[in-house]
This record gives C-alpha cells, sequence and structure tokens, in this order.
C-alpha cells in the first residue's frame, strides 16, 4: 500500500470519501463511550458509536481488499 498514493475518491463514488472516514473514526474513537465505564450497558449502544466503527471497519476492509487486489493483478502482469 505504501507505493500508491490514493486520492479521497478512493473509496469509490458511492461513499464518503477516504479523509471523512478516518476523521469519523478518529471522532467517534474521541468521544465518550458510557459502555466504557459501565461494562454491562455497552451491548446497548447508546450513542451509535459501534454501529458507526463496524461501519468504518467495513468500508475500509473493502478499501483495502482492493489495495490487495489490485497489487496482486499487477504482480501477476509483471511475470
Amino acid at each position: 500500500m505504501a507505493r500508491k498514493k490514493f486520492s479521497n475518491d478512493d473509496l469509490g463514488s458511492n461513499r464518503k470519501g477516504f479523509r471523512d472516514l478516518l476523521l469519523e473514526v478518529e471522532v467517534t474513537v474521541g468521544d465518550f463511550n458510557i459502555g466504557d465505564f459501565i461494562r454491562y450497558l455497552d451491548w446497548l449502544d447508546f450513542l451509535g458509536m459501534n454501529r458507526c466503527m463496524k461501519e468504518a471497519k467495513k468500508i475500509f476492509n473493502a478499501f483495502v481488499e482492493k489495495v490487495i487486489d489490485d497489487h496482486c493483478m499487477d504482480s501477476t502482469l509483471n511475470d
């Protein structure tokens, strides 16, 4: 991943940009979460943080899979 530069649109046209995704994760991680202090309330996900993080994880994993597939295609073409 380190050899290629990525634009803000590399997550796809129907999604938020890469910067927006990182900002959302940063804000979510920094927010107050009642489940961090009262463990038995964590499953309720009052503020929707777990949902946001799962969605961000899904988008980022799809992006990384695309990068890996592109890398595999490039290495097969060079052989």
